[in-house]
């Protein structure tokens, strides 16, 4: 039994469709999210050994800039919400290990918007 890691969902991505248009209908058609923007600043993890293709991690956020009352129930049962300081205190491996960078970068201000690499 491989060992517990907190890693953000993936979905493929249709041939000649953004990633951004895959992101956002994976949130409102298959998970009843409401209306989502996606935030400024991309993650990009480059195709290589651990992993067969390039792949993004990206921000989303309700675009009613508030979440619903309880967004929890729109995830899988038993979901919840971290914040990057709880998710590095849990000593749980995090994939990609950079994650809580992006986020917080973001978040903060401090990274510039676009695609950065998470190598």
């Amino acid at each position: 039994m491989s060992a517990a890691r907190w890693t953000v969902p993936a979905l493929p991505v249709p041939a000649r469709e953004s990633y951004r248009c895959s992101v956002l209908r994976y949130l409102r058609r298959d998970l009843g999210f409401p209306a989502m923007r996606i935030g400024a600043v991309v993650g990009r993890l480059p195709a290589g050994a651990a992993r067969p293709t390039e792949e993004y991690v990206v921000l989303a956020a309700p675009a009613s800039g508030h979440w619903p009352q309880d967004v929890r129930a729109l995830m899988a049962p038993g979901a919840r919400w971290w914040d990057t300081a709880a998710l590095r205190e849990s000593n749980v491996a995090i994939e990609p290990e950079t994650l809580p960078l992006l986020i917080d970068g973001y978040w903060e201000g401090w990274l510039p918007d676009g695609v950065v690499s998470l190598e």
